[in-house]
């Protein structure tokens, strides 16, 4: 069996010849006093429609049709010589018109969302992984709703022995905090707000509890570190869920501009007169 590595320095070969055969062709187009623009067009459309098929493919699991590892290959590596083609396209040149425009920016930012999601595709999994056990994102509110009842029943029960220390702390500090996602962004670059600020916070109040009281601030320290492990959860597998939403729309935009720009070009060509 081929290993990881030599099928990823195989594609990265196909790829790079590829991409020399392309630059290749527009060369010889050229001096044959050829449009190339016409021939890179069509070929850039045909790329689009196949890194289209993509998301198709994902939709269609139990047809054989590969495995989804040799599709997402296949998507990487042809939207990677899409760029070529697109730059040969263009003639590296920015749009006049305002279709161009259009059409020139949709392809930007649908580029430029791809190496995005490239990217969190690699880190995210890794993140989660290190982590802990991944949750299904849907289900990360329903657990988030059992560890703030729970938070609130340790807090209830806290004052039965006539302290109010540790019911006072959670009005004040955990009722937000169990409330919805929080510290969203710091999950997501990397930081360790909670750990930094709450539990010091929490571990504080053991000068002033008996050992009762102990035990249920240890135990409220522990929902505490849980919700902050949904919230790292939430924050780097939504971040996955706005990715798919800024990249997929505005592909079949694209594509529908695309197809417009066609007919445009062959309207005014007189191809269809």
């Amino acid at each position: 069996m081929v290993s990881l590595s030599t099928r990823r320095w195989l594609s990265i070969t196909l790829a790079t010849t590829l991409g020399a055969a392309l630059l290749f062709a527009n060369s010889v187009l050229s001096i044959a006093l050829l449009d190339p623009s016409m021939y890179s067009g069509w070929t850039l459309l045909g790329m689009m429609f196949a890194l289209a098929l993509f998301n198709t493919r994902k939709k269609l699991l139990p047809l054989p049709l590969g495995t989804s590892a040799m599709w997402l290959q296949l998507h990487i590596y042809l939207g990677f010589l899409s760029v070529v083609v697109f730059v040969l396209h263009t003639g590296w040149r920015l749009p006049s018109g305002q279709l161009e425009t259009v059409l020139f920016a949709l392809y930007v930012f649908v580029a430029g969302t791809g190496l995005v999601g490239l990217a969190l595709s690699r880190l995210i999994p890794i993140r989660l992984a290190r982590h802990e056990q991944e949750i299904i994102f849907e289900r990360i509110p329903i657990f988030r709703k059992q560890l703030s009842e729970e938070a609130r029943e340790i807090a209830l029960k806290s004052i039965e022995g006539g302290s109010t220390i540790i019911a006072d702390f959670y009005h004040e500090q955990l009722v937000r905090f169990f409330s919805d996602p929080r510290n969203v962004f710091a999950h997501f670059v990397g930081a360790h707000r909670v750990r930094h600020t709450i539990i010091p916070e929490l571990r504080a109040l053991r000068r002033y509890l008996t050992e009762a009281d102990i035990e249920k601030l240890t135990r409220l320290e522990d929902i505490v570190l849980t919700k902050n492990g949904l919230d790292f959860q939430y924050a780097n597998q939504a971040a996955l869920k706005v990715w798919l939403f800024l990249h997929i729309p505005p592909t079949y935009a694209l594509l529908i501009f695309s197809v417009l720009h066609v007919i445009v070009v062959y309207a005014y060509s007189g191809a269809f007169s």
